[in-house]
């Protein structure tokens, strides 16, 4: 494991948060098998979408392609401006490592900063490096992925330049590589009727810290748009399963893997993040639209995973939800955007 959790995860269980640059609009969010989704125009979704200042909610989602959504259609200076966590002065893990404070107006690496002289720490937890002068930066080259979901990145004195702007620590920290290191975060939502009281919505999330809970996350190939690993997730021999087969159970979860909708790619602003290290990923919702499958499935006790309902929001961290709102809005057809535990997210 490249950090020193469970899962091989970047330390996300640790109290640790990522958050979503706000700079795509919602036009440019969505990307899915089948569009043409009809979203409910209820005034209060209406007023929730304006309050984030992403303007208007489109009448129907039209098909983009992936790149739309890239790092490239976002405002390198919003990175810079909304990169606050990637600044926070106390950095992840056991050990007192301390950023430099630096003010605003020079996390830029265009503005010119003298005797910037950061601490260099990269976590004797984490895997040894390739020998810099043998990196090809910005390429794929023999399996060895450098390249980033947005423009190409800097290098400077051999090192890349994280895109943010300068963050007060250089090195590795508790990431793996230097440049991007890429990331998938899938949210996996279902709805499961309650009787009389009607459906709730659920979503999968990671709870091995009580205090807060998070999506699952999984170290990702470069533009793998159909992860392996969320599909093993969900077929996984250890699962709990009521009223389906293996087989069936297998069948299903391929179609809505395929059916999944891209949220956000690109940077994410997050603790772990150093002068020459950060995180990209793709953050990718899936939902049983039919619910045959997933109301079937639970977790065994010592699983990491548990189905929450929506309800329990204050548990989970801010940008986290973020994401599963603008989820929830991608999938307007298909969840109902009137349900007052939605409208409470």
């Amino acid at each position: 494991a490249v950090v020193s959790t469970q899962s091989g995860h970047y330390g996300r269980g640790q109290n640790s948060t990522l958050q979503l640059q706000d700079s795509v609009s919602l036009d440019d969010i969505w990307n899915a098998e089948s569009m043409n989704v009809n979203l409910n125009r209820n005034s209060q979704c209406m007023a929730a979408i304006k309050e984030e200042g992403l303007g208007e909610m489109p009448g129907r989602i039209r098909r983009i392609s992936s790149s739309a959504v890239s790092w490239k259609s976002q405002h390198l200076s919003k990175i810079i401006k909304n990169s606050k966590l990637s600044r926070k002065l106390k950095y992840p893990g056991e050990k007192n490592i301390r950023r430099l404070n630096i003010k605003a107006e020079y996390w830029d690496w265009g503005k010119l900063l003298i005797n910037y002289e950061p601490a260099e720490y990269t976590d004797p937890s984490v895997c040894g490096e390739k020998k810099l002068s043998e990196i090809k930066w910005n390429s794929n080259f023999e399996g060895d992925e450098r390249r980033s979901y947005g423009e190409k990145y800097k290098i400077e004195n051999e090192l890349p330049l994280n895109p943010c702007g300068r963050t007060g620590l250089s090195g590795r920290g508790l990431l793996e590589k230097f440049g991007p290191n890429h990331v998938i975060l899938p949210i996996i939502t279902r709805t499961r009727e309650r009787g009389e009281e009607g459906h709730e919505l659920e979503v999968l999330l990671d709870c091995r810290m009580e205090e807060s809970w998070c999506l699952p996350e999984f170290k990702g190939a470069f533009n793998d748009s159909l992860p392996q690993k969320v599909y093993e997730l969900l077929t996984s021999t250890e699962l709990l399963l009521e009223d389906i087969s293996s087989g069936k159970l297998e069948k299903r979860i391929r179609s809505i893997v395929k059916a999944g909708i891209l949220i956000h790619k690109g940077f994410l602003d997050s603790e772990y993040n150093t002068d020459n290290s950060w995180l990209e990923g793709m953050v990718i919702s899936y939902h049983d639209v039919e619910d045959h499958v997933l109301p079937h499935i639970s977790f065994p006790e010592e699983s990491d995973y548990r189905w929450k309902k929506i309800v329990h929001w204050t548990k989970i961290s801010e940008s986290d939800r973020h994401y599963v709102r603008k989820a929830f809005f991608a999938r307007g057809a298909e969840l109902d955007l009137n349900d007052p535990n939605f409208l409470s997210v």
